[in-house]
């Protein structure tokens, strides 16, 4: 919850007036009474499973290791972690039989527009054409 995407969730809830339950922060890095847009923290998604939608950007292991937990209580999960393996997209897709699960690695409206238009570009122009898009993250971004 204390990376970017996380603080931007939790501030834009706020300022919309959505309840948020909790948020969740790796083991030992939440401490007693810490709180994020005045949300209090939590290292054991135990405590929460199952009192909402889960919103995960971390790392494919936390969010496999969360989504396990969360798709056992039948709590939908909005996924925006990338890097995952083929095995773990499988296990992810398994998960989704048990739980509603909306996965995506880019919530960007741009970026997911911008995919949208090479698709009509590359049908337009046809297999004559090598088309290539590439994506740029800022510097702190793991993958």
């Amino acid at each position: 919850a204390a990376g970017r995407m996380g603080r931007a969730i939790l501030e834009e809830a706020q300022a919309q007036g959505v309840a948020i339950a909790g948020a969740l922060e790796r083991e030992g890095r939440a401490p007693a009474g810490a709180a994020i847009a005045g949300v209090a923290l939590s290292d054991r998604p135990g405590a929460l499973a199952g009192k909402g939608v889960l919103i995960d950007f971390t790392t494919p292991s936390a969010t496999l290791s969360t989504a396990r937990l969360w798709a056992g209580s039948g709590a939908p999960l909005v996924i925006g972690t990338t890097g995952f393996s083929p095995g773990e997209e499988a296990e992810i897709k398994a998960l989704s039989a048990r739980a509603a699960i909306v996965k995506s690695g880019n919530f960007s409206p741009g970026v997911n527009l911008l995919a949208a238009l090479a698709k009509k570009a590359a049908a337009a122009l046809g297999p004559d054409y090598d088309i290539e898009i590439v994506e740029a993250h800022h510097r702190a971004k793991v993958d």
